[in-house]
């Protein structure tokens, strides 16, 4: 299985290659074929990613669910001690501020990975569209030779 590093240095591999292409592409055989490759690669890749997605996800939730459980803990202790509601939030609050920061933590890479995902999910699209047309001139030129 690919490390999360070797998926995304794979991915931004051919997002270079793609955006480096000519403005004009021949309307060729080969041409059409090396985008296929590279819309099949960067689809293989995106199923990795999306695995990416899914564990992100789950880091976020079980952080989440961490802070809230620490939180309601320790108010509960707070209130049995006989501090008011108030207190006890803010004490909680206090406590468990690095249950918050690796929630946020959780929180960025899992949009960050999202992100990631969306836009490769674009580059498919575009990939997609010019071998569409690339094959549409491909066959109006043959069809012409003919």
């Amino acid at each position: 299985m690919k490390t999360h590093n070797s998926v995304l240095d794979e991915i931004d591999r051919i997002v270079e290659w793609y955006r480096d292409l000519p403005d004009h592409i021949n309307s060729d055989r080969k041409s059409i074929n090396n985008l296929l490759k590279a819309r099949r690669k960067l689809a293989s890749n995106q199923i990795a990613l999306s695995r990416m997605v899914a564990d992100a996800k789950e880091e976020r939730d079980a952080a989440v669910f961490c802070r809230k459980k620490a939180f309601s803990e320790n108010v509960l202790e707070y209130r049995n001690e006989g501090d008011t509601v108030g207190e006890s939030e803010h004490k909680a609050n206090i406590d468990t501020s690095t249950h918050r920061q690796r929630e946020k933590l959780a929180e960025r890479e899992y949009e960050a990975v999202k992100l990631i995902y969306s836009s490769v999910n674009d580059i498919l699209n575009a990939l997609s569209s010019d071998i569409r047309l690339l094959q549409y001139e491909y066959e109006k030129t043959n069809y012409r030779n003919e």
